[in-house]
């Protein structure tokens, strides 16, 4: 008979989501191979499984365990969802009262400071195409064609001929962008920040002409509320570590691991 529910299994502990160490474990107690083990501790989001039944989740959570690494097995159903992100435009700390006001493109509120649990951040990268197109009798297209100068000894070769049609070229660039999260826990509210279209203003004389750092600053700013959690891309653009260490390929990931953190905040 199926069994009507699935069972999840996840780490306990964040620090455990480090790839030597767990790919090491997960090696050691599944005979996976290294690659996999990698790829996989690399795109789990701290979820390392779901179940058909509860002994089978039960039993991988053991043979993890005697590698020292502490999960925890849930029902799928007692999984807390992520709130729907609302877009943070503003934001102002309250130092005498420990708030903070929040302003999104519809409304304002004054939400406890203490009642930020869950701060997320992240960098990804997207890529978009760039097309130039060019005459045989444009600049770019005379110097590419000098070599037909030389050989004709005219220039001829060089003016552009009726008819003629463009020379188009496409080209695939890449580009790097930002997001955090911060997450409500209690009040079920969560805002997202996107650093291109936010005003900095809270931060003050602090405030640079740079949005890397300003964004930085920020993060920093809410972290020192005293009970909240990061996760890791937030950890490193705080401690201002080398950016190309952030652990996510694709936003699918990041949310994997927001709702991974997101059960552990008690």
């Amino acid at each position: 008979m199926a069994s009507e529910h699935e069972y999840p299994v996840m780490l306990r502990h964040p620090s455990d989501l480090e790839v030597d160490r767990l790919s090491s474990a997960l090696i050691e107690s599944n005979d996976w191979t290294l690659l996999d083990a990698t790829k996989f501790v690399r795109q789990c989001g701290g979820f390392l499984g779901t179940f058909g039944t509860e002994p089978e989740a039960l039993d991988f959570a053991s043979r993890l365990s005697g590698k020292g690494i502490e999960v925890l097995v849930r029902r799928e159903e007692d999984l807390r969802d992520l709130p729907a992100a609302m877009e943070l435009q503003a934001l102002e700390i309250d130092e005498g009262t420990g708030n903070l006001l929040l302003r999104s493109r519809d409304a304002s509120e004054n939400l406890p400071a203490h009642a930020l649990r869950l701060l997320a951040a992240a960098r990804f990268e997207r890529f978009h195409s760039e097309k130039k197109e060019e005459s045989a009798g444009s600049a770019a297209g005379m110097a590419k064609d000098a070599a037909v100068l030389l050989a004709t000894g005219g220039l001829s070769a060089l003016l552009p001929k009726k008819g003629s049609k463009k020379k188009s070229t496409t080209t695939l660039k890449a580009e790097f962008y930002y997001l955090a999260d911060l997450f409500f826990l209690d009040l079920g509210v969560r805002y997202r920040l996107n650093p291109e279209g936010f005003d900095y203003s809270c931060l003050g004389e602090e405030k640079t002409l740079h949005g890397l750092s300003n964004f930085r600053l920020l993060l920093s700013r809410l972290t020192e509320l005293g009970n909240v959690q990061v996760n890791r891309g937030a950890r490193l653009l705080v401690e201002s570590q080398p950016l190309n260490l952030m652990p996510y390929d694709t936003e699918e990931v990041y949310e994997r691991e927001n709702l991974w953190l997101y059960q552990l905040i008690e």
